[in-house]
């Protein structure tokens, strides 16, 4: 979507603009709703790291056997666990980003401090025969950024903030010996906040504030799994993950700040808009040696194409629908990990590369997203009678992304153009209980 700074412009001494020109101001603020869900971490704005064990060996989950933390990605991995599980844990993530522009200047703004704190909780029970029941709770999409509000591109965005929770009660069961088939339903329930500065002519006018935020009702998706042990050395596994529509019917937008002269063009009023998480596939391979060294390794790909548009809509009637273009593309991550059992500890790591699904012209400081590579160290330890930890370690490194074709205006006619780099430092723990 284009964002056009200088729709907020109010000329002094001019009259206050009509209709038509108060909503084209919430209109690009609720575009921005789609900014919101950029990246802090992970392509676009997914949070693949839900599981210590599947952290330390780089995200790899579609085929892991005996890890109730797996049915996150693959639902059908219930049937291969005995007993009942319960697995709780959280993640730290926190990134480290800049900018330097706006091009030809080569001034770079560091992103205030961050961190996101995901928890996760899982709990499986298998009565015997194949058949097995789970429930989960994830949050699976977030984001959370903020910039000085002084900075260069504060008209663009200073803060965003998103937040997706998934609860899905589970089963598998297995057709045949060996292979296991698994279905979720998620119910989802979002919230989300975007701010940035508003500017008015002349320049020389204090800038106002402009906040969108809105809370989500119950919406649903699902997920399908397939885990198949050919032999002991051996598994496969193939997962999907559905698109969920996320509808905010009765979201906010709020100006503070404004001039008494450009009040008028600047109303507290409701507004609605939805986003779609995006479908995603898994594909895994397992190799095992016996139960002392596990290599697995995992392609993902996430059609994160239907955020080709965004539409928006106001509750007053005398204010037009407008759709914003976004033009993602569907992207692949590609992941390889691997374990080590020794007596009482599991020593783990992994790789990854992870695409950047948003397409240069539309990059923005709410969604400062880049192609990526990932390194992950962990280990697993018993602590108790059947009492287990998980922790591990995983650095992402930004490639470099210079944009010289931005659709973005900062300021206007000049198009937010530079370069974005950094990196993102996460720290998983999970504790697990199986009663067997």
């Amino acid at each position: 979507m284009n964002y056009r700074p200088e729709q907020h412009i109010v000329r002094k001494g001019s009259r206050p603009r009509r209709v038509g020109s108060h909503v084209r101001s919430i209109a690009a603020l609720c575009a921005l709703t789609l900014g919101v869900v950029g990246s802090l971490h992970g392509g676009g704005f997914q949070i693949n790291e839900q599981s210590a064990r599947a952290t330390a060996m780089a995200g790899t989950a579609a085929a892991s056997m005996g890890d109730p933390t797996a049915m996150n990605v693959n639902p059908a991995v219930l049937s291969f666990l005995e007993g009942t599980h319960l697995s709780f844990g959280a993640t730290v993530i926190v990134p480290d980003y800049r900018f330097t522009g706006v091009t030809p200047e080569k001034m770079t703004t560091k992103m205030n401090p961050q961190a996101l704190f995901p928890p996760n909780i899982y709990l499986t029970y298998s009565p015997g025969g194949g058949i097995a029941f789970g429930f989960s709770a994830v949050i699976p999409f977030a984001v959370k950024t903020e910039w000085d509000p002084a900075w260069v591109g504060r008209r663009v965005a200073t803060k965003s903030e998103l937040q997706t929770v998934f609860l899905a009660p589970t089963f598998s069961f297995e057709p045949v010996s060996s292979l296991s088939i698994g279905v979720a339903l998620n119910l989802v329930s979002s919230k989300l906040l975007l701010s940035r500065r508003i500017g008015f002519e002349p320049l020389s006018e204090a800038e106002g504030i402009a906040t969108y935020e809105g809370d989500t009702r119950f919406d649903y998706g699902f997920q399908l799994g397939m885990l198949y042990r050919p032999s002991s050395a051996l598994s496969v596994g193939l997962a999907y993950r559905s698109r969920v529509s996320v509808n905010v019917p009765n979201g906010s937008a709020t100006f503070i700040d404004v001039p008494p002269a450009a009040s008028s063009s600047f109303p507290q009023t409701q507004a609605s808009t939805s986003l779609s998480t995006p479908q995603s596939i898994h594909v895994g391979l397992g190799i095992h040696g016996g139960d002392i060294i596990t290599l697995q390794g995992e392609l993902q790909y996430v059609l994160w194409s239907t955020f080709d548009s965004l539409p928006i809509s106001f509750s007053n009637p005398a204010v037009p629908s407008v759709v914003f273009p976004e033009k993602w593309k569907d992207a692949y991550a590609a992941r390889l990990g691997l374990e080590i059992v020794l007596e009482g500890v599991s020593l783990r790591g992994g790789i990854l590369y992870d695409q950047s699904p948003i397409p240069d012209a539309y990059v923005r400081p709410s969604a400062p997203d880049a192609n990526r590579v990932g390194y992950s160290v962990g280990f697993g330890s018993v602590v108790g009678e059947n009492l287990h930890m998980d922790v591990a370690l995983l650095y992402y490194h930004l490639v470099e992304r210079t944009v010289n074709d931005s659709k973005i205006e900062y300021m206007p006619g000049k198009l937010f153009n530079g370069s974005y780099s950094g990196s993102s430092t996460v720290f998983s723990v999970n504790i697990s209980y199986n009663w067997n």
